[in-house]
């Protein structure tokens, strides 16, 4: 199924594609009753709006456009983020079985949380938004790997452990729950107030 730029896909109950999905358009999951499942890959160089409901793909999720909203983004195979991830009106889980990786930009927008589930450590390597009233949540370490950033804007990053990288960027203030390992040569920076629950390491330099 292509749906092409400035076309429209609304989801209302489910939608089972037994192929790929490639959208450069825009498909909205328009109630928390709507599910799409997607046998193959999905590639989304459009938008994908979800309005506390389900995508389930069974095949790599490819994203170089936008994902927003509420509800659940499930991949049985690695998601790859190189566009946008916002969490938006509610919570948004981005779950994958294998891997995830984020080269682009995932935030909560304030007043949302953004969750992230992956059996295996996330390398960022773009940019982590957490904005006030919310927060970003890993179930696994997050490696803040060099050239990467991490915005503390009032909101509350979570993970099970949080390292940051010599030449990567993570500054801002608010709160950060999981142990800190800050290798030699790192930095982050605190522009506020922030209360860190979890042990801090801290290297040489």
């Amino acid at each position: 199924l292509n749906n092409a730029a400035e076309a429209e896909i609304e989801i209302e109950n489910i939608l089972h594609l037994g192929g790929e999905l490639e959208n450069a358009g825009f498909v909205s999951l328009v109630s928390p009753n709507a599910d799409l499942l997607v046998e193959q890959k999905f590639t989304n160089t459009g938008e994908l709006c979800s309005y506390g409901s389900k995508c389930e793909v069974f095949d790599v999720f490819d994203n170089t456009g936008i994902v927003k909203g509420f509800g659940r983004i499930l991949s049985h195979q690695p998601i790859h983020n190189k566009g946008f991830v916002y969490a938006y009106q509610g919570n948004l889980v981005i779950q994958s079985y294998l891997s995830l990786t984020n080269t682009s930009t995932m935030a909560n927008k304030p007043l949302a949380t953004l969750h992230i589930s992956s059996p295996e450590d996330v390398n960022n390597q773009g940019t982590i938004e957490v904005n006030a009233g919310g927060g970003v949540a890993f179930d696994c370490n997050l490696v803040n790997e060099p050239n990467a950033v991490i915005k503390l804007l009032g909101g509350t990053l979570a993970a099970k452990e949080i390292t940051q990288k010599a030449g990567a960027t993570f500054q801002g203030f608010g709160g950060i729950t999981g142990n800190v390992v800050i290798e030699p040569n790192a930095v982050i920076k605190l522009t506020g107030p922030t209360n860190i629950i979890g042990d801090v390491t801290i290297g040489e330099g």
